[in-house]
């Protein structure tokens, strides 16, 4: 993927540019219709490509509830499964911890769902995000977030984005000791299959010298 800027105004600071996908490329600004579970309703792919339509917006949550990523991947894809030869987007599922509070319980760890389609319980982390969407195999996919509603006390942000920030400069430091430990383990094998090939060198050299 990448954006390229077309032409800006100094004044407004408003821009225009093209972003290039795989699967096409799309002015900014665009007009980008929601397919909120893989379709746009009341509108054929042929009909929406008459609008000048260069993207669609999924959404990854209903589509990991219902058919659910892997159906979608083991038949091709989001766009083979739309018939759609154009750019499309999946957001994370972040809004649905908004629209679907009373379902949904927060923690440091992720969000766990209760499915309004069955009542099964459905967990979501950054990384089980990123995985869904992958699967699903849109070409731009978007992080997780938590929208919180409006208005919202000052103090409930502040020591909303001070906790979630701690977690995951905690998550970095264990992923960085993690690395470390990695990087040793590495080093102490290298060294003994090293000495392994320096041994076996010597002992060729010693043998033959004794022929």
């Amino acid at each position: 993927m990448h954006f390229r800027l077309l032409a800006n105004d100094n004044k407004t600071e408003a821009r225009c540019g093209e972003i290039t996908t795989n699967h096409g490329k799309i002015p900014t600004p665009a007009f980008m219709p929601v397919g909120t579970q893989a379709t746009v309703k009341s509108l054929t792919p042929e009909q929406l490509k008459k609008t000048n339509a260069h993207a669609l917006l999924c959404n990854a949550y209903h589509l990991y509830l219902r058919p659910g990523e892997d159906v979608v991947k083991k038949l091709g894809g989001l766009h083979k499964f739309m018939n759609w030869d154009g750019a499309i987007i999946t957001d994370s599922g972040g809004y649905q911890v908004f629209s679907l509070a009373s379902l949904t319980k927060v923690t440091d760890d992720g969000v766990e769902f209760q499915s309004p389609i069955d009542g099964s319980r459905r967990f979501l982390n950054p990384e089980k995000a990123m995985e869904i969407q992958h699967s699903l195999g849109a070409d731009i996919i978007m992080a997780f977030d938590e929208c919180l509603p409006y208005p919202c006390e000052k103090d409930r942000l502040s020591n909303l984005c001070t906790e979630r920030l701690n977690g995951q400069i905690a998550v970095l430091r264990l992923m960085t000791v993690r690395i470390k430990i990695y990087l040793q383990l590495y080093r102490v094998a290298f060294l003994r299959i090293y000495v392994k090939n320096v041994w076996i060198d010597w002992l060729k050299w010693s043998l033959a010298g004794m022929q």
